[in-house]
Parts: C-alpha cells; structure tokens; sequence
C-alpha cells in the first residue's frame, strides 16, 4: 500500500480561466499581462512548485473557474517505512 503526503489549499479569489489553465505551469505566464493586472507578481509561483513535487514523484492539480477561487491539491508519495 503506497501512503501520500497531501496538500490542500482553497482560497476564495478571482479564480483561473479554463483557457490559461493549460499554460499556468509555465514561467513567467500571467492570465493577465500589462497595466490592466490586479495581481502583482512575475509567473513564477506555480512553474517552481512543480518542480520539486515532480522530482518527487508527484503530482499537482488544480479545479478553478473564473470568479470562484481555487482549490489546488498536491499529492507526493511517500517511501515505504
């Protein structure tokens, strides 16, 4: 039987479009880019998490929608004790 660490975070914010989904685990990618941004920040966040949970064996996913926050789920496997 394999044991996992989990990870849950949940937040209440301005969400994440189903179009940028697809690319929000690359560097330096912002849903919103320019003057009209009401988050601050480089798109960085989500590309450096990935790489040690993958490292890891493991695996990160997230459920969004625009205008109704986030819930992001990280899942490592654990070794055997």
């Amino acid at each position: 039987m394999i044991s996992y660490l989990l990870l849950e975070v949940i937040d209440s914010g301005i969400g994440i479009s189903t179009e940028f989904q697809r690319k929000m685990f690359d560097p330096f990618e912002q849903e919103r880019k320019g003057n009209d941004r009401l988050i601050e920040g480089t798109g960085l966040g989500l590309s450096i998490t990935r790489m040690p949970v993958e490292l890891m064996d493991g695996e990160i996913r997230i459920w969004s929608a625009k205008d109704e926050g986030a819930k992001v789920l990280v899942e490592i496997p654990l070794p055997d004790a």
